[in-house]
């Protein structure tokens, strides 16, 4: 048995002892993941209904969405390794706490669009010291809200599965680890924002690849459990093209870079085109960006090798960075590039 197997059963703060992790995140993420147990029960209580309120993107908001956000910036000014903090819904960088070391972006509750209709949401943070690449995270984190609450941890180059309490109080446990992802053979897909295989014709052609190749389609609208079973099944691939008339609407920093690192953590590929979605370099925190998390290429069909630009092809019209660039908002946002906080933080650049 390898010793990464021998951590199934261990509690979080245990887990993060064994792999000697940073001692700023083996005080933030138990913490974090407490908050995040609260989060789970506040949905089971919480009246989903329209907030009078958008947030940074002009995105009507809900009644989940404002809890969510209100419980992990009560999080945030509590731990005191956290420096500061910048979500998608407010994306303004807000310091915590002047002597933390870490920065945190989060999407508070993605799929709240879904979970009027009792489907899986999640949380995702990616959390950074220095640097403006998603490789440059120290850890990131995907909880899953759904029948049970679960969670993938992503530090210290391995990726595991935790799964929460349903009481306050007690601390997560590994229940698989290391959680991976095959290279080769995708037996499910996960292809969101179709609308765009209308413009991308390398993406219809894909598509129907893909279902004469019998794949399983297993799609339910939120990023989260559509990435989540990646590394459940150990397989298959999630895609979210995109092209001027149905254009990106992931966020770099809030969720394609800390899935992305949870994905290659675990043996898989991320791309974004013309490369892997970690090394897409941050001007803003508002940039958008369509994305393939899944299998490594290694010569099966349905796989993140096959979503490279090519004369015509999947990503034609809209490049890759230059397409994320091109619907970049940096309006009411926070430029990292030449901004005093940014600087005073030493994080992203």
């Amino acid at each position: 048995m390898s010793k990464l197997a021998s951590y199934v059963g261990l509690s979080v703060p245990e887990l993060l002892c064994e792999l000697s992790a940073h001692p700023d995140v083996q005080t933030a993420i138990p913490t974090l993941l407490e908050q995040c147990g609260d989060i789970s029960r506040a949905l089971r209580s919480t009246r989903v209904t329209a907030a009078n309120s958008t947030n940074t993107f002009g995105e009507q908001q809900l009644s989940v969405d404002l809890e969510a956000q209100e419980l992990l910036m009560q999080w945030a000014k509590g731990c005191p390794v956290v420096r500061a903090v910048s979500s998608e819904e407010a994306t303004q960088l807000k310091e915590m706490n002047a002597e933390g070391s870490l920065v945190v972006c989060w999407d508070p509750l993605d799929g709240s669009s879904i979970v009027d209709c009792n489907w899986a949401v999640a949380s995702i943070f990616g959390i950074w010291q220095v640097g403006q690449k998603g490789r440059q995270q120290v850890c990131s984190l995907l909880v899953i809200y759904g029948p049970r609450t679960t969670a993938l941890l992503s530090v210290c180059g391995h990726t595991f599965d935790l799964q929460l309490a349903d009481s306050s109080g007690e601390s997560p446990v590994v229940v698989k680890s290391p959680c991976t992802i095959s290279k080769t053979g995708a037996k499910i897909f996960s292809p969101a924002n179709l609308r765009a295989a209308q413009d991308l014709p390398a993406y219809n052609a894909l598509l129907q690849q893909w279902m004469k190749d019998r794949l399983t389609l297993r799609y339910t609208g939120g990023i989260g459990p559509d990435v989540y079973q990646l590394f459940i099944k150990s397989q298959g691939v999630f895609c979210n093209p995109a092209s001027p008339a149905a254009p990106a609407k992931l966020r770099l920093a809030y969720e394609v870079a800390p899935i992305a690192f949870l994905v290659e953590a675990a043996g898989g590929a991320t791309s974004t085109g013309s490369g892997s979605a970690l090394d897409v370099v941050r001007n803003c925190k508002r940039i958008r960006g369509g994305v393939a998390n899944g299998a490594r290429f290694g010569g099966g069909k349905g796989e993140v090798g096959e979503f490279t630009p090519s004369e015509g092809g999947l990503w034609g019209l809209v490049g890759a960075v230059e397409g994320c660039s091109s619907v970049c908002e940096t309006s009411h946002g926070l430029t990292l590039r030449g901004s005093l906080a940014w600087r005073e933080f030493h994080a992203f650049g």
